[in-house]
């Protein structure tokens, strides 16, 4: 939804996260000091309109439908 709404995404750093989000966000590992470190290099360095933009098409990409599409295929290869 941030990614949508062309916000930063900072996220953590698991399979889920990296395989949605790809190089759209970025990420911390699973501690405080990781995440802060992250949130204050955005906050220093801030974040490219274009990078933003790049992100924002990516986030098109996903939708109600094309998951439930998705979801069916794997029901049907259950049974």
């Amino acid at each position: 939804e941030s990614m949508a709404c062309g916000a930063p995404v900072l996220s953590s750093n698991i399979p889920v996260s990296l395989e949605i989000g790809m190089c759209h966000a970025q990420y911390f590992e699973n501690n405080e000091e990781s995440l802060l470190g992250l949130m204050g290099n955005i906050l220093r360095q801030g974040v490219s309109m274009k990078d933003l933009e790049n992100a924002r098409d990516h986030a098109r990409t996903f939708s109600w439908n094309s998951s439930y599409l998705k979801l069916i295929e794997v029901y049907k290869s259950c049974l």
